[in-house]
Order: C-alpha cells, then sequence, then structure tokens
C-alpha cells in the first residue's frame, strides 16, 4: 500500500534531481543544432539545441556571449561547453553554455578533448614528469617559423635581458600539412646534438585551425621525451594547446617565453649588478679616505720642508742633551753626598778607626776568642791584646770586676 507519510514534495524531488545533474555534468561538450534563438536586450541568448532524437534548452549570459568569435544564428550546427542546469519553477534542465564553438571547429575541440584525455590518463601532464629550467643559459634553442614575428620577439628579449646568450634556430612549419611532424623532428634533433640548454617552442597567434600542429600527438610526444627542458609559446594568453600541457613550463606568450627562460640569469645579472656599485661605492671611500690623508700629510710642516723640520729636531735634541747632561750631573753629586754618608757610617764602626782612638781588643791567646767580659777571665791567663798599631801578649796577675764589694 501507498505510505503517504512517505510521500516526498515536488520540490523536495526537484531539489534531488538538481543536485545530481548538476554535480554529474558539468563543463560538458554537447554538439547540435541552433533553434528558437531569441537575442535578449540583456544580452543574454537563449536557445534550443536539438539532433534528430532530442533537444536540450540552452542560455548564454552577456559575459559569455560577448566572447563569440562568430554570430549565432538559428540552424548553425555548433558544439557547446558548459553546465548542466536545472530550473525549479518550470521542472526541467537547461544547459548554461559557456562557450560556442562552430562545426568544424567543434570537431577540433572534441578531437582536441580526447587526445588530452588520453594523455592525461598516460601520466603526461603530471607535475612529477616536469622538468626544471636551468639557471644559467649559455644556449636558447628555438623552435618555429624563421619568418614569423615569434622568433623576433624572443631573440629581441632574451638577448636585451642577457645580452651574451647564444641562439639556436631549428626552423619549421607552424601551420599546414606536414607541420606537426617537422616540429617533433626539430625536437629530436635538438636533443640528439644537445645543441641547448632548453628550448622555447611556439609561434604567433592564429585560428585554432592554425594552432593545431601543437595539438597533435606526435609533437606532444616528442616534447614529452626531450631530455632538454621545453617551454611552449604558442598564440596568446588566452590560446591554450595540448603542447601547453605536456610542456615542461607553459608561457602565454613567446615574448613571456624568453623573459621566463631568462628569468634567474636576469636575477644573477641584477644581484652582480648590485654587488659592483657597492665595491666601487666602496672603492671610492677607501680612496676619499686614503686622499684625505694624503691631503693632511701634504699640508704637514715636514713634508713642505723637511730639512727645516730636521733643523728643529736637531735644536731640540740638543737642547734635550743639555737638559740631561745637566740632570745627570744633579744626580751624579746626590749619589756622590749618599755614598759619602754611607762611607763616614761604615769608617765609624770599622774596629781600627775605634783602636785609633786608644781602645784595644782582648783575645784569648788560647783560642783566639775575644773577651768580652771580666768574668771570662781567669787569673795568669795568657791573652792577646790588639792596639791600633800591633799586639801585646799579657798574662794577667789579678781579675777585678766593676760593681762588686
Amino acid at each position: 500500500m501507498l505510505n503517504p507519510l512517505e510521500a516526498i514534495t515536488i520540490s523536495q524531488a526537484t531539489q534531488k534531481i538538481k543536485v545530481l545533474l548538476e554535480g554529474s555534468f558539468r563543463n560538458v561538450l554537447i554538439r547540435g543544432e541552433v533553434s528558437n534563438l531569441t537575442n535578449h536586450s540583456s544580452g543574454h541568448k537563449y536557445f534550443s539545441l536539438k539532433d534528430s532524437g532530442a533537444q536540450i534548452s540552452a542560455v548564454m549570459f552577456r559575459g559569455d556571449a560577448l566572447g563569440l568569435k562568430k554570430v549565432l544564428s538559428a540552424g548553425d550546427d555548433v558544439v557547446v561547453r558548459g553546465d548542466i542546469s536545472v530550473y525549479p519553477p518550470r521542472g526541467n534542465y537547461q544547459i548554461i553554455v559557456r562557450e560556442v564553438m562552430h562545426a568544424g571547429i567543434g570537431e577540433y575541440l572534441l578531437k582536441f578533448e580526447a587526445l588530452k584525455k588520453k594523455l592525461e590518463g598516460l601520466g603526461w601532464f603530471s607535475e612529477d614528469t616536469k622538468k626544471a629550467l636551468p639557471r644559467h643559459i649559455t644556449t636558447l634553442g628555438i623552435v618555429t617559423s624563421p619568418t614569423g614575428a615569434a622568433v623576433h620577439d624572443i631573440i629581441d628579449v632574451a638577448r636585451r635581458r642577457v645580452p651574451g646568450i647564444r641562439v639556436v634556430i631549428n626552423p619549421v612549419l607552424v601551420q599546414g600539412d606536414g607541420a606537426a611532424v617537422d616540429i617533433a623532428m626539430a625536437i629530436q634533433q635538438m636533443n640528439e646534438y644537445g645543441l641547448a640548454d632548453v628550448i622555447i617552442v611556439g609561434r604567433g597567434g592564429g585560428s585554432i585551425e592554425d594552432l593545431w600542429p601543437f595539438n597533435e600527438e606526435v609533437v606532444a610526444k616528442a616534447i614529452y621525451d626531450s631530455v632538454i627542458p621545453v617551454v611552449s609559446a604558442v598564440g596568446h594568453e588566452t590560446d591554450y594547446t595540448i603542447a601547453d600541457f605536456v610542456s615542461d613550463v607553459r608561457a602565454p606568450t613567446p615574448s613571456a617565453a624568453a623573459e621566463i627562460v631568462t628569468a634567474s640569469m636576469v636575477q644573477d645579472i641584477e644581484k652582480i649588478t648590485t654587488l659592483q656599485k657597492h665595491i666601487v661605492h666602496m672603492a671610492s671611500q677607501v680612496v676619499r679616505g686614503a686622499r684625505f690623508r694624503l691631503d693632511a700629510v701634504i699640508k704637514q710642516p715636514w713634508f713642505i720642508a723637511p730639512c727645516r723640520v730636521l733643523e728643529l729636531y736637531k735644536q731640540r735634541v740638543d737642547e734635550l742633551s743639555c737638559v740631561i747632561d745637566g740632570a745627570m750631573r744633579r744626580n751624579i753629586e746626590k749619589y756622590k753626598l749618599v755614598v759619602g754618608s754611607f762611607v763616614s757610617a761604615f769608617k765609624a764602626l770599622n774596629p781600627k778607626s775605634i783602636m785609633d782612638k786608644g781602645y784595644s781588643i782582648v783575645f784569648s791567646k788560647k783560642d783566639n776568642s775575644v773577651i768580652l767580659s771580666a768574668k771570662d777571665v781567669v787569673d795568669g791567663q795568657k791573652l792577646k791584646i790588639r792596639l791600633y798599631d800591633g799586639e801585646v801578649h799579657a798574662i794577667t796577675e789579678e781579675v777585678v770586676q766593676y760593681g762588686e764589694e
């Protein structure tokens, strides 16, 4: 039995459908015939896309419509890129168109998407496979037309930024039959003979047909297999090719490619230039300082008239010699007086000087010891008495000690 409580509302059902469709069909490509076209005054375009079995409503808002390269008309066979959207008030779905390509262009786009999907699946676009550009480049390789503006733009920019850089051009066809093979072979030759440190592959702007050789698998493989880093520079900034996805670096224009490959060298040149300026500045300061000191030396009297200065120094030496001589004489006299006083003191303390005044020294004749006290002498002891001019030998008759009763 039906359970009314399990039923959902139309709004709920529509919302679920909206989530499913809009989440699953984003950035899709759809081919069909334009019908029921309405160009609204707001700039939006409303139309239908149909084939023999079905149709879908489409809307292209003003911002995207301004980018149309060709007027959209009813009956046009087109391929559109956009997102599926559900419009709940009417319960229908539509595609919000971002880009429109007419007939042949649409075919190119389908081929582009198919190859892009294939190569992406092979890992050719992976960042892990990208090679870093060398910091210092001696030789720049260019694979492009020898007569187009692109080659001149690349050379002019590269040599303006790095004047000494060497350029090797491998000329190729960049559009038409055989161009893709020509480009691929040129890249291979650059690698085979080691002709460059980095390769710029590209051309100027053009239609999708003109740029198509850079969407061929043979060119993609040559870029992927290249040992030398490859920079793609195809068309204008808004143009994207398979070569851009496979290459190690994508540049929006040929001129930008030259700037990219020389960027690190320009930085190094700027650093060297800054260092040179610093060295020159420091050297100038050293020279200025030396010149200042030299000027000061030149102004010195001994530099201007060295003989006169020498005479002044000689005079000063003579003056100092006189001063030194006088000081030495005074010191000598002073020290003579000091020494004389010491000599007088020593003479006064000399036993001989004392004996000259009538004193004598008494020795025991037995051991030649000096008799210092009457207590050290006994009656009948042999003595030796030393006077200032000789000795007297004697024998004691009596010892008298002073202070005894």
